[in-house]
């Protein structure tokens, strides 16, 4: 039986209530502004609430940003600084050299000089060998077996950088030799619309498949309300787009009772066990949402 992580996150609770396998590569995709590195962070913050190492690495902002983004959903991660059980291998600054020199730090000293500490810069973060040597050196350091979270965000922002064929090559090596090896569940965030053929090969690959999107009919009214589904995963889940949001210190919680969404499952199996065959004229998209 494969041991679960369970991350006490109220969305993923709802919608995975068996844990996640900790054997498992898993890529979250959503449009922009739905939350992913939001959800990416709170997996980091809720992982290290439990004493477990994480590392991040990132390739679409700073570290420094990073952080700024846990202080600013109200998640203290400076105690898990200053024990270092938090790495940032860094595929953003190297690009921007000179830039980051004339950046100044408003944040406190003591805080700061612990994140340099968990900060590793890739000086060539377009060498997929360096940044794969990097993640597993580390993951041993840490004694990441059974334990703990890697997080990449963004799969874009490497594809800018790297070739999809080279891309493709090291999310197969991380799935088989950290998921599957050292059973350390790994998480990618990625943006939907952009290569599109690139994410069908993806699919074939990873163990599971989350998505983010805002409700396409409030959207054409104007309002954002943000949806969660799991598309693929080797472990019971919700097949529902369930409403959301991020609220300041609690996270990604659902937009509805769990008493709603047990009264949808219930109708929608319902629906399925009439069904002969799969019929999209009996069975509608919308009988996928709460």
């Amino acid at each position: 039986m494969v041991e679960a992580l369970k991350l006490n996150i109220e969305i993923l609770d709802l919608i995975i209530p068996n844990g996640i396998p900790r054997n498992t590569l898993i890529i979250i995709r959503g449009e922009p502004g739905t939350g992913k590195v939001s959800l990416l962070t709170e997996i980091a913050y809720r992982t290290l609430k439990l004493s477990e190492p994480v590392i991040m690495v990132v390739y679409g902002q700073t570290p420094l940003s990073l952080f700024q983004r846990f202080l600013s959903h109200g998640w203290d991660i400076s105690g898990a600084l200053k024990e270092g059980k938090i790495v940032f291998l860094d595929g953003f600054s190297a690009r921007f050299r000179e830039r980051e020199r004339r950046v100044q730090y408003p944040i406190v000293k003591e805080t700061y000089e612990q994140l340099k500490k968990a900060h590793i810069l890739i000086d060539n973060p377009q060498d997929i060998h360096a940044i794969f040597s990097e993640i597993t050196e580390n993951a041993a350091r840490l004694k990441m077996f059974s334990r703990g979270v890697i997080l990449i965000d963004s799969l874009i922002e490497m594809l800018t950088l790297i070739p999809k064929e080279q891309v493709l090559e090291f999310i197969r090596r991380l799935r088989v030799y950290v998921a599957k090896d050292l059973w350390v569940p790994i998480f990618f965030g990625a943006s939907v619309g952009l290569m599109e053929d690139f994410y069908l090969l993806l699919d074939y690959m990873v163990d599971g498949a989350i998505d983010i999107r805002f409700h396409p009919k409030l959207l054409e009214k104007g309002l954002l309300v943000r949806e969660i589904r799991v598309r693929k995963l080797p472990t019971k889940t919700l097949p529902l787009w369930i409403p959301f949001k991020i609220e300041k210190e609690k996270g990604a919680t659902p937009l509805v009772s769990k008493q709603k969404v047990k009264e949808k499952i219930a109708e929608y199996m319902k629906r399925v066990a009439e069904l002969e065959e799969f019929d999209e004229k009996k069975l509608k998209p919308s009988d996928y949402e709460i």
